[in-house]
């Protein structure tokens, strides 16, 4: 490929240009076909392709590549369970966002409503595109009954400012102190008794 085809004796412009179509033909990325339909493979500039082939809802072109290519891999089950709560969290999070949609029976509210919670990591931003892209997001992967109630931020910071805590002591406290009885009962007894003593004297005289 790289040798030039020319026609016998050819002139310095038709060998110039024989240079430059080799050239072009060289640099070409014949196995791009293979890695066409590969998300994991393909350029960045064929993914708006394989976007709009596997039925992105959401894409925005100033995504990370690799935002891109999971938002792309995660359409084949966004589509298969289409109108679950599980299909609503499965393309939220492979926009990176990774939030909880909460159903009305688990928190109490309206019938058929449900809340998203995205927790942020600490130094995360949170912007208005943000939330917006979240609210699309979820609509295109509920069902048509259920209805977006509130979107919920929480944010876990880690300080090394003061500790307060406490701690309840209870005290329990018993005395045993010698048995005091509240009444004494008397109960006298009075025993009457008598005695006779009979002393009889026998002499006896020997005989004379």
């Amino acid at each position: 490929m790289n040798a030039p085809v020319l026609i016998p004796d050819p002139t310095a412009v038709e060998f110039a240009l024989a240079q430059i179509d080799a050239n072009r033909i060289s640099g070409i990325d014949v196995d791009i076909i293979r890695r066409i339909h590969s998300i994991d493979k393909t350029p960045e500039s064929f993914l708006p392709i394989l976007a709009w082939e596997y039925s992105v809802d959401e894409w925005e072109p100033a995504w990370p590549i690799t935002t891109k290519r999971a938002v792309i891999k995660a359409s084949f089950e966004v589509h298969r369970y289409k109108g679950t709560a599980y299909a609503v969290e499965t393309a939220i999070e492979a926009l990176g966002l990774g939030a909880r949609v909460e159903e009305w029976f688990e928190y109490g509210g309206s019938a058929y409503r449900f809340r998203l919670t995205v927790d942020l990591q600490p130094e995360e931003p949170w912007t208005s595109q943000s939330s917006d892209m979240l609210v699309r997001t979820g609509l295109r992967a509920k069902n048509v009954r259920s209805r977006l109630e509130t979107i919920r931020l929480r944010r876990t910071t880690a300080s090394d400012g003061p500790f307060i805590a406490a701690f309840i002591r209870v005290r329990h406290l018993a005395r045993v102190a010698p048995f005091v009885p509240r009444e004494i009962e008397m109960r006298p007894h009075t025993y009457v008794a008598a005695a006779a003593r009979v002393k009889q004297t026998i002499r006896l005289h020997p005989e004379t």
